[in-house]
């Protein structure tokens, strides 16, 4: 393993990271005969990075800056070849997820890009586009 990387991932569940190839074979169709399909094979290892979701009443199992979790010594090729491969993950293109060579800068960006909203936060009661309807004053009278 050579150089490395630190990932920030904001979404509370993390994500195991895998590479694939894809290789041709032949699979048989209805009728007789076959046809050459593609088939994705796995490269190597997966990788499971960290989220900032830990359980009430205890603290996250990685640390978190900006609200994003961040998973250090994370090969930087396979870094490079899952964002090659992932690149118009929905993640990926919202900034959910992203990698620097340093700790320092990736904390830095994270705090930096603290107001990017995953959609997977917990409900805030004042103001929250999900709980519509539902009203501070609302849970207080319950």
């Amino acid at each position: 393993m050579g150089s490395t990387v630190t990932v920030a991932c904001k979404l509370p569940h993390g994500l195991v990271l895998r590479t694939f190839i894809m290789n041709k074979r032949y699979e048989a169709i209805l009728g007789g005969g076959t046809r050459e399909v593609e088939e994705a094979a796995q490269v190597g290892h997966m990788v499971t990075i960290k989220g900032y979701a830990a359980p009430h009443g205890h603290a996250p199992n990685a640390p978190v800056s900006g609200g994003y979790a961040l998973t250090s010594g994370v090969d930087a090729d396979f870094w490079d070849e899952w964002l090659r491969q992932n690149a118009e993950h929905p993640a990926v293109k919202a900034g959910l997820i992203f990698a620097t060579e340093r700790v320092d800068t990736a904390k830095k960006q994270a705090e930096e890009q603290a107001e990017i909203k995953s959609g997977l936060e917990p409900l805030n009661p004042d103001g929250d586009a999900r709980g519509r309807g539902i009203r501070k004053a609302d849970l207080k009278a319950a």
